[in-house]
């Protein structure tokens, strides 16, 4: 679904196109989504990455090594659909940061895979132990997601409306 599609880009790019094209699209469904939600759930999912926290891990590491692959199954294992994971490998770091540029920044710790927990594009310290990426994504983000984009007003007041 698009909506879903924008709302990723955004959340990956911090490109406010993203996050404006997504808002059009929900404004545009609103009064549908209002009459009968169950049809439009893709969309809602959508929605529901702009509007309610989200986090992005952004692991640093070659491609294929053992931290790397530890790292990666840490949040393979984890059900948390508000988390958008990006890979930036150290064989190749353009490839991501052309698209994400802010991961730039984000590398490896004394040789070791390093994942950056990030929410509202600001990251946490780089963590290299599997155990400290799992307990932090077994909680949920900490706070609501002030990016909200134009358009998602009425979908944001139907979601708190339908969850009474």
């Amino acid at each position: 679904m698009p909506s879903r599609f924008f709302s990723r880009l955004f959340l990956l790019t911090g490109d406010l196109k993203w996050s404006q094209r997504a808002g059009n699209l929900l404004e545009g469904f609103a009064a549908q989504i209002e009459g009968y939600p169950a049809g439009y759930t893709q969309l809602l999912h959508g929605a529901a990455l702009l509007i309610e926290p989200t986090r992005e891990v952004v692991i640093s590491g070659r491609s294929g090594s053992p931290d790397t692959e530890k790292l990666f199954e840490v949040v393979r294992r984890s059900y948390t659909p508000e988390t958008t994971l990006l890979f930036r490998p150290e064989e190749n770091p353009k490839m991501i940061t052309e698209l994400a540029k802010f991961t730039a920044e984000m590398e490896s710790v004394g040789g070791r895979a390093a994942a950056y927990v990030c929410q509202n594009f600001v990251c946490e310290s780089p963590l290299t132990e599997p155990a400290e990426l799992q307990g932090i994504l077994e909680s949920a983000p900490p706070s609501r997601n002030p990016r909200s984009p134009t358009g998602t007003r009425k979908i944001s007041a139907f979601l708190t409306l339908s969850s009474c």
